[in-house]
């Protein structure tokens, strides 16, 4: 279960409780209100972070096991894959097939997360997963779209 819905409300709520704020307390000064907004501001920050983060997680166990069913439900509707320099934009459930015949051939032994380049918009995370055939770099684009995390691309090499 994603945590944005959770986030996008309690943005919504700090907006009121800043609002409110300001209406109550119409003697406080501009400074004083601009910190309150930081304040609430920094919160839903943080909330977004730590949703981010879960997701991050899911995925990484996902990939670890070789379950592509529970990395798929953190595609977009249409996901550009490409899997040792073959690159193929795919719908979800075409993606998450392309990806299950990948786990059936190389059956993951471990994942190691070794880069994660978080920015406003856009998570680029990077990964090794060694298998019984060998080691392979994944790296994924995570994204948010319609208030949920989404993988857009994901790239699988040989190591």
């Amino acid at each position: 279960a994603s945590v944005l819905p959770i986030t996008s409300s309690l943005t919504f709520i700090a907006r009121q409780k800043y609002a409110y704020f300001c209406l109550t307390n119409p003697n406080q000064t501009n400074m004083e209100k601009n910190i309150m907004l930081s304040i609430l501001f920094s919160i839903a920050i943080t909330i977004t972070s730590f949703a981010q983060n879960i997701d991050k997680e899911q995925i990484a166990t996902s990939i670890q096991t070789g379950n592509a069913s529970e990395i798929s439900k953190h595609f977009s509707s249409r996901i550009e894959i490409s899997i040792l320099g073959e690159s193929v934009n795919y719908s979800r459930d075409a993606a998450e097939k392309k990806l299950f015949e990948f786990f059936d051939q190389n059956a993951p032994e471990r994942y190691t997360q070794i880069e994660d380049h978080a920015d406003v918009k856009v998570d680029h995370v990077v990964g090794i997963l060694s298998t019984e055939s060998g080691e392979y770099e994944i790296s994924y684009y995570l994204i948010t779209a319609h208030e949920k995390h989404q993988i857009n691309h994901l790239i699988i090499k040989a190591k």
